[in-house]
């Protein structure tokens, strides 16, 4: 009898042990980048952009986003891969050479939803350098883009984005 008693015991002890309430494990997703563009593209396009990870830029690597053209402002989000740490981007603006102008507003960075830099209303020229293949329209509010040179129509994050992303 005390035999039962203690078998019984014994596996009411081990069933009991299963039953433990177990927590929930929620894991944020560290480095999930998006950049968000208030822009004019009137033809369907593709950009790209390369990425500086770990001190070296990425040009084995680059990330290609397709645009459908449109005459009206579009808000345009490029969500980069997670977990990606991003220290600065570099962004062809355009691969069709048909493209002549852009309008662009505004360039805007977030990392898990919380903005790195809000650079709507043409705030983002202070943090990106452009290259030859850009060309500003005063009269229009425009870039012209141009292509064949030495370089696409391009943007490089300068220092003070570079500042920004590396914290």
């Amino acid at each position: 009898m005390k035999k039962s008693i203690l078998l019984l015991v014994s596996v009411l002890t081990l069933v009991s042990c299963g039953k433990e309430k177990k927590e929930e494990v929620v894991v944020v997703e560290k480095n999930n980048y998006s950049v968000l563009f208030d822009a004019i593209y009137e033809k369907d396009d593709e950009i790209s952009m390369i990425f500086k990870i770990d001190g070296f830029w990425d040009y084995d690597h680059p990330k290609t986003f397709k645009i459908q053209g449109n005459a009206a402002m579009q808000n345009l989000t490029f969500e980069l891969p997670n977990g990606l740490a991003v220290e600065n981007v570099q962004i062809d603006l355009s691969s069709n050479v048909e493209q002549k102008t852009l309008t662009l507003k505004g360039v805007t960075i977030k990392n898990n939803e919380k903005t790195i830099i809000s650079g709507s209303e043409m705030e983002f020229v202070k943090y990106f350098n452009t290259g030859t293949g850009l060309d500003w329209d005063y009269e229009k509010l425009r870039y012209n883009l141009i292509f064949g040179g030495e370089f696409p129509p391009r943007m490089v994050g300068n220092e003070l984005l570079e500042s920004m992303l590396v914290k």
